[in-house]
């Protein structure tokens, strides 16, 4: 067996009490021949070590079911309370609003998303600070949005004039949770200059 150099470690107390009972626990089942603490320790690592042998799942149809206190997450809000995760230090914007924006429809608008709409591409309704207050009507990829791996999808639009963009954030429903408006600078403007 190889054998390292001696070093002096502080323990505590309570650990080293710890370690006291397995040492006896483990003289005992070693026919009360001594151990020493580093075979104590060389046993709790071989221990550590050794693969977790997976957890059965409790049978559904048994009597009796295990009571598991809740789990409460770091970043879980509690009963009453707003847990703001946003850092405006970062860069981190709040999260989109759980509702969706609401916004005023007529009648005529409604109709004319119904017409557009096809298979491949979905019409939304959208308001566009640049533009002005009435809503314009935004085209979306459908496969964009309804196979996007997250729940919240942006989608980004060029229009008006100037042109501009407007990021939409829309949900797997295409209700947009938050959109923003922002200028077009183009690559191709700022090259060999």
């Amino acid at each position: 067996m190889f054998r390292m150099k001696m070093k002096k470690i502080a323990i505590s107390p309570e650990i080293l009490a710890q370690l006291n009972e397995i040492k006896q626990e483990l003289t005992k089942k070693n026919q009360n021949q001594p151990i020493q603490l580093d075979e104590t320790l060389e046993h709790i690592i071989k221990e550590y070590k050794k693969p977790k042998q997976p957890k059965q799942p409790p049978n559904p149809n048994s009597a009796i079911k295990p009571s598991l206190p809740p789990i409460k997450l770091p970043n879980s809000p509690g009963k009453g309370k707003k847990n703001n995760l946003h850092d405006d230090s970062l860069g981190i914007p709040a999260a989109p609003p759980k509702k969706p924006l609401k916004i005023d429809v007529k009648s005529k608008d409604l109709k004319i998303l119904a017409r557009k709409e096809t298979s491949e591409t979905k019409f939304i309704l959208i308001e566009c600070n640049k533009c002005g207050p009435k809503p314009i009507l935004m085209p979306v990829p459908k496969k964009l949005v309804l196979e996007a791996a997250e729940p919240v999808v942006d989608v980004s639009y060029i229009h008006g004039n100037p042109e501009h963009v407007i990021v939409a954030q829309l949900d797997h429903d295409f209700q947009v949770r938050r959109r923003r408006v922002s200028e077009v600078v183009y690559e191709k403007d700022f090259k060999k200059r």
